[in-house]
C-alpha cells in the first residue's frame, strides 16, 4: 500500500488576489547555486511569500518583461525566499486554492518570481477543457 498527501486541488475563482496576500510556493527548484553547481533537494520544499500586485512586479522589471494581469507576482524583500532552477510550473496556493504555476524569473534574488494566473479567462478555460478528459 501507498500512502500520499496527493490530494485534488481547486482552482482559484478571483482574478484578484487580495492586497498583502500569502501564498505557498512548493517546489523541487535547487537550493543553492555554487558557481555552475546547482544542489536540489531529497524533499519537496515549500515557503510561505508575499503576493506583490501587478504594478509593483511591472515596476521592479522596467523594461525587462512586461507583466499583465494573466501574471501573479511574488516576492520576499528580504531576498532569502524565492524560486529557483527546477521550480518550473510549480504551484501557488492562497487559502488552500491554486492560484498560479511558476513561470519565470529573472536571475537575482531581489525579482519577483512570475506565475502564470490560473483564474485569468485566457488561461482558465483551457486548464478547465483539459481537466475534463479525465473526469470519469
Amino acid at each position: 500500500m501507498v500512502f500520499s498527501y496527493n490530494r485534488p486541488i481547486g482552482l482559484y475563482e478571483s482574478t484578484k488576489v487580495p492586497p498583502n496576500s500569502i501564498g505557498t510556493f512548493s517546489g523541487w527548484g535547487c537550493t543553492r547555486v555554487i558557481g555552475r553547481r546547482k544542489e536540489f533537494p531529497n524533499e519537496l520544499r515549500s515557503i510561505n511569500v508575499p503576493i506583490i500586485n501587478e504594478e509593483d512586479c511591472q515596476r521592479l522589471y522596467n523594461d525587462f518583461a512586461t507583466i499583465t494581469n494573466e501574471n501573479i507576482c511574488t516576492l520576499d524583500e528580504d531576498g532569502k525566499q524565492s524560486s529557483c532552477f527546477g521550480d518550473s510550473g510549480a504551484p501557488l496556493v492562497v487559502s488552500g486554492y491554486l492560484i498560479g504555476v511558476m513561470s519565470w524569473k529573472k536571475e537575482g534574488k531581489l525579482n519577483p518570481d512570475v506565475f502564470v494566473n490560473v483564474a485569468h479567462p485566457n488561461v482558465r478555460p483551457w486548464i478547465l477543457s483539459f481537466l475534463a478528459k479525465f473526469k470519469t
